[in-house]
């Protein structure tokens, strides 16, 4: 069940949404009480899934967050060693952004040796935030494939090379020129490198996005 908050000032909210079929429940109140459920009848399940998206996006439109990422974010995890955070496309519920992703990336006291980084629209923001991150030295193998990367993101990688030349596998897709997509080839023996169109394409997209 996806939960969403809403934090300032004057009130702390939560807001969780389930499908069954035919049926959309939501759960919401205040955070820490019992709150109050509302279960959705529609005509079919498409139906129930058109009105589960829609609730979703309201929500994100009010400034609701999700919980999951900035849980993540918070948890203390000290022997954490592997981490893959699939995001989506903010067309089908996805509501975080980069600032959720930064607060990841700026932990010092995680010891990662796997960072999976995936599926996100804002890849640009993360490549640019790798090369400043406290996690990147401990990492070994770093993906950043199937999320919308340009040659801006391709850019803060190949400008500070020696950064992630230690990386045993790197993986990473994007919109690129070959020439882009060869030099990426070099950053490490371990470098996979996919080039999902060409570098002015104007239809970019997330490869999992429904």
């Amino acid at each position: 069940m996806p939960r969403y908050e809403f934090c300032d000032e004057r009130s702390k909210k939560s807001w969780e949404i389930t499908i069954s079929g035919s049926e959309v429940t939501a759960h919401w109140g205040r955070i820490g009480t019992e709150g109050q459920f509302k279960t959705k009848s529609l005509d079919d399940e498409a139906a129930a899934n058109k009105d589960y998206e829609k609730q979703i996006a309201g929500k994100v439109k009010k400034g609701y967050h999700s919980a999951e990422l900035r849980a993540i974010a918070k948890a203390e995890w000290p022997k954490l060693e592997d981490l893959e955070i699939w995001l989506g496309s903010d067309e089908y519920g996805c509501d975080c952004d980069y600032s959720d992703v930064e607060q990841i990336l700026g932990r010092r006291d995680l010891s990662l040796k796997r960072l999976g980084i995936m599926n996100m629209e804002f890849g640009d923001e993360v490549c640019a935030g790798l090369v400043d991150s406290p996690i990147l030295p401990g990492l070994e193998h770093l993906d950043l494939t199937m999320g919308i990367i340009g040659e801006e993101g391709a850019r803060s990688i190949l400008d500070n090379r020696e950064m992630f030349s230690h990386l045993k596998t790197l993986k990473i897709s994007g919109f690129w020129t070959s020439e882009i997509a060869t030099e990426l080839e070099g950053i490490c023996k371990g470098a996979v490198i996919r080039t999902r169109g060409p570098a002015d394409d104007d239809y970019r997209y997330v490869e999992v996005s429904e």
